[in-house]
């Protein structure tokens, strides 16, 4: 059996991080996922990386394990949870993922249709970004809550132009017409309303998303929009100007 060490090539220990598998765990790392990985640690099957249960099961032989020593990696650890992750249906996502929403009080004990539903709309849209369960709260607050503040870097940078006020106040109007309210109906308004203002759509676009999440950076931000409702949207962006 092959040592494990650390990423520095040392002896596995305590001062490399987690040493219990509860706490990977409750970091929201899948079971198949740190299968896939202990099990790649000594052994390997060519360049194959992602294996499941019955892939391991008949590939597996300790004939194959390699003697020399083995890097418990991290950062393949988070990779590998990742694609585990992106490869989910949305409902398997949210059976797992639930108890993260309910532990940061993003939903109650027993959601209703219309919470779960938009749980797991804020799963998909954030999906290709989640590394481990953990960071579900994070990455989904906003469809939930309204910011407390703004990114001071990106409202510096797009709060100050002396337009900015006038052109949300000019998307707030054309939010509150468009029927259906949806993510293609939205980006035709924006888009639209950058070319009247001759300015980029980026220009717009930037300025809107930090209004609704209070961040430089998002999904897709006529998704975004779509989820969160024309309601608070327009409650948002009042609220930015």
């Amino acid at each position: 059996i092959p040592l494990i060490m650390g990423p520095d090539r040392t002896r596995l220990s305590k001062r490399h991080g987690a040493t219990a598998v509860t706490s990977y765990r409750d970091q929201g790392v899948l079971p198949q996922a740190m299968i896939n990985f202990l099990a790649l640690l000594g052994w390997g099957y060519g360049d194959k990386q992602l294996f499941d249960m019955a892939e391991l099961c008949e590939l597996f032989s300790i004939e194959r394990v390699n003697k020399n020593p083995a890097v418990f990696d991290t950062d393949k650890l988070e990779w590998m949870n990742g694609q585990y992750i992106r490869a989910m249906n949305i409902d398997d996502l949210y059976k797992v993922g639930f108890p993260y929403f309910l532990q940061a009080g993003l939903v109650s004990e027993e959601p209703n249709d219309r919470a779960v539903l938009k749980c797991k709309e804020a799963l998909r849209l954030v999906q290709d970004r989640l590394r481990y369960l953990s960071e579900i709260p994070d990455l989904t607050v906003f469809f939930f809550k309204r910011p407390g503040g703004y990114e001071p870097g990106a409202a510096n940078k797009w709060f100050t132009h002396s337009e900015t006020a006038v052109r949300l106040e000019k998307l707030v109007s054309g939010l509150q017409s468009i029927v259906p309210f949806n993510a293609e109906a939205v980006e035709t308004l924006i888009r639209n309303l950058a070319s009247m203002e001759g300015i980029k759509a980026g220009e717009l676009i930037h300025p809107v998303r930090l209004a609704l999440t209070g961040r430089k950076a998002s999904p897709g931000i006529f998704e975004t929009m779509e989820l969160i409702g024309r309601d608070e949207c327009v409650l948002r962006l009042q609220k930015a100007m």
